[in-house]
């Protein structure tokens, strides 16, 4: 969230936590479109943003979410079954340290994620597209 007191702030301050010049926080008055195709060149995503992290999945992009409410772990276990170190709780976080703990074990595996999106993507978006034509026929 761009607007003023959205998420910026913080995005900077959780960027700052990761030494590396390959952390990247996007800012900007970007389209969607914009914003989803920065989003599917990376290496890997950290968001708590539902429509970001939707994003990265669609385009195959392994996506550990902060999450903040049950829909990112529901949307988590709709396409892998599971949230299990896919999905970390704003308050099972806790500390910088930890968050970085826990997203070191999930960029571990990052490869593996990538290539299970990349199965099950194609079908799950499918499906998608086919429940939207079936209420247009209501």
């Amino acid at each position: 969230v761009t607007r003023p007191n959205g998420d910026l702030n913080v995005l900077g301050e959780t960027k700052a936590m990761f030494e590396t010049p390959r952390v990247h926080l996007v800012s900007g008055d970007l389209t969607a479109s914009q914003y989803k195709k920065i989003i599917s060149g990376s290496e890997a995503f950290i968001g708590s943003r539902t429509h970001s992290t939707i994003a990265a999945y669609s385009t195959f992009v392994p996506t550990f979410v902060i999450g903040y409410s049950v829909k990112s772990i529901g949307i988590a276990n709709d396409i892998f079954t599971t949230n299990e170190g896919l999905v970390a709780s704003v308050k099972d976080i806790g500390t910088p340290d930890k968050l970085v703990e826990i997203f070191a074990e999930f960029f571990a595996k990052r490869d593996e994620y990538r290539e299970y999106l990349k199965k099950v993507m194609p079908d799950y978006t499918a499906r998608a597209f086919r429940s939207i034509n079936e209420l247009f026929k209501i």
